[in-house]
């Protein structure tokens, strides 16, 4: 009978620890990294030198032909709507996602091993994966080696070829030989995840809403201008607008935002968000990030110089779903019904922006070129709900008239809000569900392989437990 008792409360507290253990709080978001994306216009399948670079190497590229789009199949073209996104590092996705196999060998597993003996990685575990996709269609799984200036060309292994295929990725069309500077390497990549995106300046153009101007034809434009002198610029001991644009030209992309922010305090700019009275989402910007691409590059001189009095307001508004046009309704529909979870619920709205200079010309902004700003979103109160999780979809009206639709995921840690990098602006949607995730992205080892641990865990405890019980029971 003792035996039979001594069985009995040792599988209890078995069980007691296993409950225990699956109760216990986790946060899945704090391990989660930054989810960052890249996007091109053309990519290619050509020769690189080097095969591997670092930042501040001199890259070439030569022999441009059509990418391969699928295990050692090229594509019809080089145009595409082209993205790289971070899906997580090689320890954490390894088991979730589906690598081409070559003539038996794991494509992925040997580029990884590649770039960590390379770069003189820790391990294999440690290397960055990244998605290439051409729109919505998967292309291949790889590693993200290099970005040029302003994030303008990529270098990109991906396993679509036995060993590697290497890929170049660019915003322009490249031709005859491709000569550049690489910018960031793999190192600075993996601390642009962790930091957020940042870009730096072109030591040969101004970078700001809609792409770059060049220094020479910023200062043909601004003969005969003057620095005031009551400017930021003027405060900085730069006197004259040539300067003036030297110093933006060479700036990085921080203290470029350090001299914008002096012009919000000086009055030159003002910027304003949810003015309206008709606003109902709480809305906040990174106004680091946000001055950089909502004003152009003779923008930034003339606030700067004290020339101009230029006001943003960002408006984020509620839009009832029957005021939303029909095709952008089908759209979201759409890409919400690749998203899983139970009782789903879509809540649309806007974010516009509107630029007033001098008090006098106001114009509506809906696209930043290059330059991604941050957006922290309250999420609406008819969507908070305990294990709920939460995706937004942007649309966006292209040049050609086409329709763009993405799937944005959070970039905090906090459950009552949304934070999202756009450089667009439009009709978007949030999509709130329990146990959300999207059918075209990965697992990437947080919530849903610890819950498998955990239950796994819980079932060979209990099972440990019955076999001693039954031991000190029967023995």
């Amino acid at each position: 009978m003792l035996k039979r008792k001594t069985g009995k409360i040792i599988l209890a507290l078995m069980v007691a620890v296993a409950t225990f253990l699956v109760c216990l709080p986790f946060n899945a978001s704090n391990v989660r990294a930054q989810s960052i994306s890249y996007s091109f216009s053309y990519a290619y399948d050509c020769q690189r030198n080097p095969a591997f670079p670092k930042k501040g190497d001199s890259f070439e590229a030569s022999g441009f032909n059509n990418p391969l789009y699928s295990a050692t199949t090229n594509h019809t073209t080089t145009t595409g709507d082209w993205t790289l996104t971070y899906i997580g590092l090689y320890g954490d996705v390894k088991t979730s996602v589906q690598s081409n196999t070559i003539y038996g060998e794991d494509v992925l597993s040997t580029i990884v091993s590649s770039i960590a003996g390379t770069y003189s990685l820790t391990n294999s575990d440690s290397v960055q994966v990244w998605e290439l996709k051409d729109g919505s269609t998967h292309v291949a799984y790889g590693v993200l080696c290099a970005l040029t200036q302003n994030n303008a060309q990529a270098a990109f292994i991906g396993d679509t070829w036995n060993g590697g295929a290497g890929y170049v990725l660019s915003v322009t069309e490249l031709s005859g030989t491709f000569s550049t500077t690489i910018d960031k390497g793999v190192e600075e990549i993996k601390n642009e995840v962790e930091s957020g995106p940042s870009t730096p300046a072109n030591d040969s153009n101004v970078s700001g809403r809609g792409g770059d101007v060049s220094v020479e034809k910023l200062k043909t434009d601004n003969v005969g201008k003057t620095v005031k002198d009551t400017s930021v610029a003027k405060a900085a001991g730069i006197n004259d607008v040539d300067t003036l644009i030297d110093v933006l030209s060479q700036e990085t992309d921080e203290n470029k935002a350090d001299l914008l922010q002096s012009a919000i305090t000086s009055g030159s700019v003002n910027v304003n968000v949810n003015k309206s009275e008709a606003t109902k989402i709480g809305a906040q910007i990174d106004m680091s990030t946000f001055l950089l691409a909502a004003l152009t590059p003779q923008e930034m001189v003339d606030v700067l110089a004290g020339n101009d009095n230029i006001t943003l307001d960002l408006e984020v508004s509620v839009k009832e779903e029957t005021n939303v046009d029909e095709s952008v309704k089908a759209a979201i529909g759409e890409k919400a019904t690749g998203i899983s979870g139970e009782n789903q619920k879509i809540y649309y709205f806007s974010a516009d922006l509107f630029i007033t200079k001098n008090g006098t010309v106001k114009e509506q902004i809906s696209e930043f070129g290059e330059k991604m700003f941050a957006i922290t979103l309250d999420i609406p109160e008819e969507l908070l709900a305990d294990g709920a999780s939460y995706v937004l979809i942007r649309t966006h009206e292209e040049a050609d008239g086409s329709l763009s639709v993405d799937v944005l995921e959070d970039q905090d840690d906090n459950p009552a809000t949304f934070t999202f990098y756009t450089n667009k602006l439009c009709t978007m949607a949030f999509v709130s569900s329990n146990n959300v995730s999207t059918s075209t992205t990965p697992v990437t080892g947080d919530e849903a392989n610890i819950a498998v641990y955990l239950i796994v865990g819980l079932a060979s405890i209990c099972v440990a437990g019955v076999a001693i019980y039954k031991k000190f029971a029967y023995k």
